[in-house]
């Protein structure tokens, strides 16, 4: 029993020091173990089937065109999204706004879904394709929604998504020993390194 003690001090140590850290790594957490699950709804715009088996497999069919979704995305909480999915993917390519249309190639004849994704409040866009079925493209994507699983639709005047995003968990289990494999933990040294800045600058325009 005493021999057992000193492990279990250790692994309790391993796992609460980080909270010594200050609120920064709890808000940390909380987020990441928010991230787990992502839902997103928007108003219309689409006529949609989509289910993916992870971001390696995806069947789609429908299509939509600038939809504005808003939910619970860490990256922002506003996005927009246009798609095309089985037999319209051959002929056309989604554009986000007024985008040129990509170069069709021989090879879209075999293309069964493509999405293009803007991430507003980053200003970021993503580019996924597929051709039968399987992922050939992703641009701009992150490694870990790769894992994601996800079904979406949209009937005119509503859309729904919903993820699980296993690489999120790993995310939340990676960062209670101060691991950040997303890279999007917020840092509590950044203001205290504005504040000095602001310090700085003002003692240099007094002098």
């Amino acid at each position: 029993m005493n021999a057992t003690v000193p492990a279990t001090l250790r692994v309790c140590v391993l796992f609460l020091a980080p909270c010594l850290c200050g609120c920064t790594y709890l808000q940390n957490r909380a987020l990441d173990f928010t991230d787990i699950l992502a839902v997103g709804g928007s108003t219309g715009g689409s006529i949609q089937v989509r289910a993916r088996a992870t971001r390696a497999l995806t069947l789609e069919v429908g299509a939509q065109k600038d939809e504005c979704y808003y939910g619970w995305r860490r990256r922002s909480g506003q996005w927009e999204e246009s798609s095309y999915g089985l037999f319209l993917a051959s002929v056309w390519s989604p554009r986000l706004g007024n985008e040129p249309f990509a170069k069709w190639s021989w090879l879209d004849v075999l293309k069964t879904s493509h999405t293009r994704t803007h991430y507003l409040s980053i200003d970021a866009k993503e580019d996924w394709r597929y051709h039968v079925f399987l992922l050939t493209h992703a641009e701009n994507a992150r490694w870990i929604d790769g894992f994601d699983v996800e079904v979406a639709f949209g009937a005119l005047f509503i859309g729904l998504q919903v993820a699980i995003r296993p690489g999120e968990l790993a995310d939340l289990l990676a960062g209670l020993v101060t691991l950040d494999p997303a890279g999007d933990d917020k840092s509590s040294a950044a203001p205290a390194e504005g504040a000095e800045g602001k310090a700085g600058a003002a003692g240099s325009t007094e002098r």
